[in-house]
């Protein structure tokens, strides 16, 4: 197949919108400076992005600025973008760091809810758990991660709901002290283990959990899916823990400059 060929007329169109998006007002002149485009071909786009409705021409200090028309461009813009532009390539880089799968989940209702992962990139991946699936929040590693790291008025009002719905109760929401203990122990550790999930293929794996923060708490949970016939927790922690957590970390801080302090509105519009 031959290449495409770009539309430079295109790429200097979004050039001249994106510089008016950081320097909103700015006059012919310092266009020039910049965007490093003829002056003849700089103000043909400048018109047409008028006439589009775009850009306004301000005659009392002959600046160009944005107008709300701009909005319309990012109506079509899914939050959710931040799982395959910021959680995907971290995840990515992560498993073939180690080999074995790797996710991100995030609350969702009652359970945890896998946003992504690389099951389908992992060398040792027995059974798949794709993007959608949900994961009991009391039994499982990602579930205690989030229920120590959240806020305890949330907290207290998951395990109630978990203690209403049949399909979701487990023993754990009815051994409180149990479970306070759990999630303290978590929040010490910074982790958690679910062991022992029996696979539809022949074998059992277990999981480790880590938290996803930003400023505003935790955002997601980070887990890694291994053979414990062949791995000791042990094991886990020598080996995993440190890249996993690092993973984490690294996620955390782009979400963080992602979206400022607003972390939840990209979570809950996806």
């Amino acid at each position: 197949m031959g290449s495409i060929k770009t539309v430079r007329a295109i790429h200097r169109g979004f050039q001249v919108l994106e510089h008016l998006n950081a320097h909103n007002g700015t006059n012919l002149c310092e266009f020039e400076k910049v965007v490093e485009l003829p002056k003849s071909t700089l103000y043909r786009i400048l018109k047409n992005l008028r006439d589009l409705g775009y850009v306004h021409f301000d005659e009392r200090d002959n600046t160009y600025r944005l107008t709300n028309a701009v909005r319309k461009l990012s109506y079509g813009y899914d939050e959710s973008a931040w799982v395959t532009d910021i959680a995907s390539p971290i995840l990515q880089q992560l498993c073939k760091e180690i080999e074995f799968p790797v996710s991100v989940t995030t609350l969702f209702g009652t359970s945890m809810l896998v946003r992504e992962t690389t099951d389908y990139q992992s060398p040792f991946t027995l059974d798949r758990y794709p993007v959608g699936t949900r994961i009991p929040l009391c039994s499982s590693a990602a579930g205690q991660v989030y229920l120590a790291y959240c806020e305890e008025r949330k907290r207290d009002t998951l395990l109630k709901l978990v203690g209403q719905t049949e399909s979701e109760k487990h023993i754990l929401v009815e051994q409180k002290e149990f479970l306070n203990g759990l999630v303290k122990e978590v929040r010490r550790q910074g982790y958690a283990f679910s062991f022992r999930q029996k696979t539809k293929a022949s074998g059992k794996t277990s999981v480790i959990a880590v938290p996803v923060l930003t400023d505003q708490g935790i955002f997601a949970c980070m887990g890694l899916r291994y053979f414990d016939s062949v791995l000791s927790a042990d094991d886990v922690l020598d080996r995993y823990l440190s890249p996993l957590k690092r993973g984490a970390q690294y996620l955390g801080e782009s979400i963080q400059t992602v979206c400022g302090g607003n972390t939840d509105a990209i979570l809950y519009a996806s």
